[in-house]
């Protein structure tokens, strides 16, 4: 029984893993995203 519940705990800790990197991955494109949009506002204010 120990197996079993020792197995779950692994693939709890895999899951948790995963998560963590798309989580991440999601915040970096996503400040990047950001970091666009504000040199496009800055040159278009610069502009007008």
């Amino acid at each position: 029984m120990g197996g079993m519940r020792n197995q779950g705990r692994k693939v709890d800790a895999g899951l948790y893993g995963f998560g963590h990197i798309v989580i991440r991955r999601i915040i970096i494109n996503f400040s990047d995203k950001m970091a666009e949009c504000a040199t496009l506002l800055a040159l278009c204010e610069t502009k007008a």
